[in-house]
């Protein structure tokens, strides 16, 4: 980098994971796109480099060939990246405006959103009324809608125990917003299946399960997300073994039981099998 130029090197969260063609190249192009748009000018990079192939379209959106190389590189001039943007343009809120709206209106109703769903489902459930077009309905939302909002991870807890359920998630500071809020967990069911460096922001990898239960102070451990449907390429046996690898090593307790057996949490012991293993 020099005092004229501005150089972008992009990289995984991970710090030995690579990035995928798919990646590297959409996240280059996002970044141009953003540019020209945030200042209405066809800003064209100084340099461009990458160690995937680029077709032809790309090359003629780019403005100039990208050079081969081990790592990726992306140098413009800093006349251009420090143009008005945002605040001072225009074209920049023209096109932003919209979607923040709509996601300030979703934010504005969030916080109201948990009483009427829970005295919906309070009064569908035991009454026999319970099914997601009469609860949408109730709720004065879409069923897509409500789908949407309950994408979510889920504590369940009594006067003995407290369960998490992650949901599909990446690792992250939430879980640490968890733990500050709740505390410490008996059992962590952590997303551990169908991982991929090409969706890591909605599938934690095994070794990040781990981490996540380290982090909330769980006690037990049971991956879930695994053995069912096929989204990525990993052994379907991968995710146990990897889960229960890494908490052994930090001595958190795993508890595997076997698909649709009923598991009594008071009694962990009886789940240490590792069923798995004699299916290879």
């Amino acid at each position: 980098m020099t005092e004229s130029t501005e150089e972008i090197r992009l990289s995984h969260d991970l710090p030995d994971a690579g990035m995928s063609r798919f990646s590297l190249l959409n996240e280059q192009m996002i970044l141009i796109s953003l540019i020209r748009t945030g200042t209405g000018k066809n800003i064209v990079s100084l340099k461009m480099a990458g160690s995937f192939p680029y077709s032809e379209d790309m090359i003629g959106f780019i403005g100039i060939p990208p050079e081969p190389s081990e790592s990726n590189l992306l140098v413009f001039s800093r006349n251009d990246v420090t143009l008005p943007f945002v605040t001072q343009n225009n074209i920049m809120i023209s096109y932003l405006e919209p979607e923040l709206k709509r996601r300030l209106d979703e934010l504005s109703k969030e916080k109201s959103f948990i009483d009427p769903l829970r005295r919906t489902l309070f009064t569908a459930i035991p009454g026999g009324r319970f099914s997601r077009e009469e609860t949408a309905q109730a709720l004065g939302l879409s069923v897509r809608s409500m789908q949407r909002k309950l994408f979510c991870s889920w504590v369940l807890k009594d006067d003995h125990h407290q369960i998490l359920e992650s949901s599909d998630t990446g690792y992250g500071g939430h879980f640490e917003e968890i733990h500050r809020r709740f505390g410490d967990f008996d059992l962590f069911m952590p997303d551990s299946g169908q991982y991929n460096i090409n969706w890591h922001y909605w599938h934690m990898f095994p070794e990040e399960s781990v981490m996540a239960a380290e982090t909330l102070g769980a006690k037990t451990v049971m991956p879930i997300h695994w053995g069912a449907f096929v989204l990525s390429g990993h052994g379907w046996d991968d995710s146990p073994e990897r889960v229960t690898l890494g908490c052994e090593e930090k001595g958190i307790q795993v508890i595997s039981p076997k698909l649709c057996e009923t598991m009594v949490l008071d009694k962990c012991e009886n789940y240490h099998e590792r069923w798995w293993r004699e299916y290879n």
